[in-house]
C-alpha cells in the first residue's frame, strides 16, 4: 500500500506544475519565476516520493539519507511551495536570487533550530504556519463564490491540512500520524493547488 500511495504522490507531484502551462494566456517572465519555484519544490516532493522505494530504512546510512529527504520536503520545499502559491495569490513576483535567499533562511532557521533543539516547536510551527497560509492563498480576494469553486478550494485547503497538521511524521496534533493517508492528503492538496491558482499565475508582477 505505501508503494501505490507513494507512486501516486509522485505523479501528481509531476503533474501539478505542468498545470501551470496549460491555459491560453501566455506566462510572463516574473510568472516563469514562480513556475519553475513551484516545478523545483515539485521535483523535492517527488524525489522524497520516489527514492525511499529503493532504499532499505534499516541501514545506519540509508535512514541518514532518507531524514535528509525528509528534512528537505518538510523544511524547505514545502514552505518554498507554499511561498510561491501564495506570491501567485498575491498577485507579486520576486526575482531568482530572492527566492535563493528564502531557501537559504529557510534552511538557516532548521539548522538554528535543531541544534538549540527545538526542533519540535518549529516542525509545529511550520505545518501550522504553512496550512493556514495556504489556505489564504486559496480565499485571498476570491471573486468566483459558486458552489464548485468554494468546496474546490475548502478541499484543497482541508487536504493540505490533515497532511500537515494529521498525518505527517514529524508533527502530527492527534498522534494520528500515517505515511499512506499522508501522501494521498497531499497530493489531492498539490493537484487541486495548481488547478485553482494557474490563471493568477499570469496576473503576477514585480
Amino acid at each position: 500500500m505505501h508503494t501505490l500511495t507513494s507512486l501516486i504522490l509522485l505523479i501528481c507531484s509531476l503533474v501539478s506544475p505542468l498545470l501551470l502551462y496549460r491555459q491560453s494566456a501566455k506566462l510572463s517572465e516574473q510568472s516563469k519565476n514562480i513556475a519553475g519555484i513551484i516545478c523545483l519544490c515539485s521535483a523535492f516532493i517527488a524525489g522524497a516520493a520516489l527514492l525511499p522505494l529503493f532504499f532499505d530504512d534499516t541501514g545506519a546510512d540509508s535512514q541518514v539519507f532518507l531524514l535528509m529527504l525528509e528534512n528537505l520536503l518538510q523544511y524547505l520545499a514545502l514552505p518554498m511551495l507554499c511561498s510561491a502559491y501564495l506570491s501567485i495569490s498575491l498577485g507579486k513576483s520576486f526575482s531568482r536570487a530572492t527566492w535563493g535567499r528564502w531557501s537559504l533562511v529557510l534552511l538557516a532557521i532548521f539548522e538554528l533550530c535543531r541544534r538549540a533543539e527545538v526542533g519540535a516547536y518549529y516542525s509545529a510551527t511550520i505545518a501550522i504556519g504553512t496550512s493556514l497560509l495556504f489556505t489564504l492563498s486559496l480565499f485571498y480576494q476570491l471573486t468566483d463564490y459558486s458552489l464548485t469553486s468554494l468546496l474546490s478550494r475548502f478541499v484543497a485547503a482541508l487536504s493540505y491540512a490533515a497532511a500537515a497538521l494529521l498525518f505527517a511524521d514529524n508533527y502530527s496534533v492527534l498522534q494520528t500520524a500515517d505515511a499512506n493517508y499522508y501522501n494521498l492528503s497531499l497530493s489531492l492538496s498539490l493537484i487541486l493547488f495548481s488547478l485553482i491558482l494557474a490563471k493568477k499565475l499570469t496576473l503576477t508582477k514585480d
